[in-house]
């Protein structure tokens, strides 16, 4: 920030962008020049031929949605539970490492493993309204289930526009695991409320199907 001391603050209008010169001396910030404007108008590149350069990047939008549903759940879960993010990474096969297992968000206490929480950042509701769930992914829950000696999975996803509901749980699934009841939950979550009020909500489903209510005690924290 120190380079940036002897610069001054500008209010933009339409007409400056015009104004700019690019010479020999300044054209490698064209592109980040361009880049800003874009961002000023509300546009983004498209692959039609047009007068403005700029880069184009991509976010991984999977990544910061796990990443988000990982913040809220973690600033809002009852004291009792331990939030944990990528992890904790574990092998399928007993005997050597062997099929990597890396839950995006586990929910733990001292009895252990109390839910697994999945992110996928893509719709999971068809334009017919079917369930449109990808059976790889059940299986990978089932490996995490196996693993972890966990029966409470949740596999979350974003609500589009044309899925808007007012149930957050689409889904529920029961496999008989031997003795056990693996439950498959799948879930939309509305990223345009607010955070407040989606993490009230996704934590309240969260916890709905944990055994322990003591687990439960401290609620939603506040």
């Amino acid at each position: 920030m120190l380079w940036l001391e002897d610069v001054e603050l500008v209010k933009l209008s339409n007409d400056m962008w015009g104004r700019v010169q690019f010479t020999r001396q300044n054209f490698k910030y064209e592109p980040v020049f361009n880049l800003a404007k874009l961002f000023y108008y509300n546009s983004s590149p498209s692959i039609n031929t047009g007068d403005e350069y700029t880069f184009s990047f991509l976010v991984p939008v999977n990544k910061l949605f796990e990443k988000y549903l990982y913040e809220l759940i973690k600033n809002n879960i009852s004291d009792e539970l331990e939030v944990g993010y990528q992890g904790p990474v574990k092998y399928l096969a007993t005997n050597k490492k062997y099929m990597q297992l890396k839950p995006d968000i586990t929910l733990y206490s001292e009895s252990g493993t109390q839910c697994i929480i999945d992110a996928k950042y893509k719709e999971v509701i068809n334009e017919e309204g079917k369930l449109r769930l990808i059976q790889a992914d059940v299986y990978q829950m089932l490996a995490y289930s196996v693993r972890y000696e966990c029966n409470n999975i949740f596999l979350i996803y974003p609500e589009f526009i044309n899925e808007q509901g007012k149930n957050m749980i689409v889904e529920e699934f029961s496999i008989t695991n031997y003795k056990n009841t693996v439950v498959i939950k799948v879930i939309k979550v509305d990223l345009g409320l607010k955070p407040d009020e989606l993490a009230t909500r996704l934590v309240e489903v969260l916890i709905r199907g944990l055994d322990t209510k003591k687990l439960l005690a401290g609620g939603v924290r506040r």
